[in-house]
């Protein structure tokens, strides 16, 4: 097995990458596995750890330090983590202005809506007002209907856990729903056309969302 060794001479800070974020919501309630319960915690610090013992406390079930070093490294490889000489304070984003201009970059049509588990509307971006209430609702219910076809999907079928769409004849999304974990509660994103989760837009409101709601 390699070696994994600290740099203390030039400290690295341990910053979550797009992907890696997208790991974490759709992981489910405390990761479904150590990877993403480390991506999760990470998400939830007030800003990017430095490489070194409070990133390794945060990794649980392994006791050896080299065989935790060894996770952060493979989690760099998969490209859920990346370590930068600058660190990084989480977002603190206006819910009003900020997070409708984030969903506003994810979605190809600009078009975007955050809703919780029960149809409250917390954020929303280029739909009509009456559109945004009815998407929040339709949101809440496929939320529902995720919670008790879970198993058939993810465990029976061996499917990812994902998202729900409405697609044209040629199998193109027209409309994305993404149930996010969000610690214990579901925030359901609502996206126009193609989404684009891998950009810093995603990361910054999902770092947001952990922060706020986990």
């Amino acid at each position: 097995m390699a070696t994994y060794r600290l740099n203390l001479d030039l400290p690295l800070y341990v910053h979550v990458t797009p992907a890696g974020a997208y790991r974490a919501l759709l992981a489910g309630p405390g990761g479904r596995d150590l990877a993403s319960k480390v991506l999760q915690r990470l998400l939830q610090l007030p800003e990017t750890p430095p490489l070194g013992d409070e990133v390794l406390s945060l990794i649980e079930r392994i006791d050896n330090e080299q065989e935790k070093l060894e996770l952060l490294h493979r989690l760099q490889e998969l490209g859920y983590l990346t370590g930068e000489e600058i660190r990084r304070k989480s977002p603190e984003l206006n819910m009003e202005r900020e997070v409708p201009l984030l969903l506003q970059r994810i979605s190809s049509q600009g078009k975007g809506v955050l809703a919780d588990a029960q149809g409250l509307v917390i954020a929303s971006t280029g739909f009509a007002h009456e559109a945004v209430e009815e998407l929040a609702g339709l949101a809440a219910t496929l939320v529902a209907m995720q919670q008790r076809f879970g198993p058939l999907l993810n465990d029976n079928l061996r499917l990812e856990r994902g998202g729900w769409g409405v697609v044209d004849a040629s199998a193109n999304g027209m409309l994305g729903f993404w149930p996010l974990h969000v610690g214990h509660q579901i925030i359901t994103m609502v996206v126009a056309g193609q989404p684009n989760f891998n950009v810093s837009g995603f990361l910054d409101l999902a770092w947001w969302l952990m922060r706020r709601y986990g």
